[in-house]
């Protein structure tokens, strides 16, 4: 009968050691579930954090891309390239590639946790190339390169004159003395004198002389040699026509071109 009430009580401590040690295991594994979701939770967050920078980052270099891209097409522009050939070379080189929606989940949806993070969803472009918008930097900017008018030929023969005057003398150099532009009717005799720096051989010189616009006197005068650096003249006196009162020009001629303009003088009585 003792050996039975023994027995009794053993077993009823088994089965309460038992009971314990169930409680403790659940308690224990619930407590380290719980730690494992909350480092799960924490993870995916900064996973997703940086995710987030790197796509940022990545959309700001795309930004600054395609503002030089608009600084360089500009630059082009003003330099004179048409618009036409940078949008063909646009066409040829650049491709856009489709956007595709990139799905983050920072943590596992656990049955029975609490504060589960949801998951993270953003679109963000997977080896695209930004595309670069036509630029008009300046809406009076022309493409097209104006007109020029073709400079006139220089004759090497023409001869190269300065200094073109009107006296009352030629003076020991040939250049004039008594400088004037306003002479009388007894004026004796009228020069025109020019610097020549270059002139060829066989040069037919000229001076002709108008009342108003009637050509009143023509002279020439053709050196067989050459001159540099010296001066001549060509005179009119009242044998070659009257010095009459009024209003008169001279032009010099070489070749039958004009190497003077048309001095301008006046005979008063």
């Amino acid at each position: 009968m003792v050996y039975r009430f023994i027995v009794l009580i053993l077993l009823a401590l088994f089965i309460a050691a038992c009971t314990s040690g169930d409680d403790d295991t659940l308690a224990t594994n619930h407590a380290v579930a719980g730690t494992q979701v909350q480092d799960l939770r924490v993870t995916a967050s900064v996973q997703a954090a940086r995710a987030q920078t790197t796509v940022d980052f990545w959309g700001t270099r795309s930004s600054s891309a395609i503002r030089q891209a608009n600084a360089f097409q500009s630059t082009l522009v003003a330099a004179g390239t048409p618009t036409e050939f940078l949008a063909t070379n646009q066409a040829r080189y650049i491709s856009v590639r489709p956007t595709e929606t990139l799905t983050l989940t920072p943590s596992p949806t656990i049955v029975g946790g609490d504060n589960v993070a949801p998951p993270v969803q953003f679109t963000a472009p997977v080896n695209s190339t930004p595309t670069i918008p036509g630029v008009t930097p300046f809406s009076l900017l022309s493409t097209e390169r104006p007109s020029q008018t073709p400079r006139p030929t220089v004759d090497a023969n023409r001869p190269v004159v300065s200094n073109p005057r009107l006296s009352t003398s030629p003076g020991e150099d040939d250049c004039g003395t008594g400088f004037s532009t306003s002479f009388t009717s007894n004026t004796a005799e009228i020069y025109i004198t020019v610097f020549i720096q270059s002139a060829l051989p066989n040069t037919l010189f000229e001076s002709e002389w108008k009342r108003g616009d009637t050509t009143v006197g023509i002279f020439s005068y053709t050196p067989d040699f050459a001159i540099s650096e010296a001066c001549i003249w060509f005179f009119a006196d009242k044998s070659d026509f009257a010095f009459e009162t009024g209003d008169y020009t001279v032009t010099l001629l070489a070749n039958g071109q004009p190497i003077t303009s048309e001095l301008p003088f006046t005979i008063s009585n």
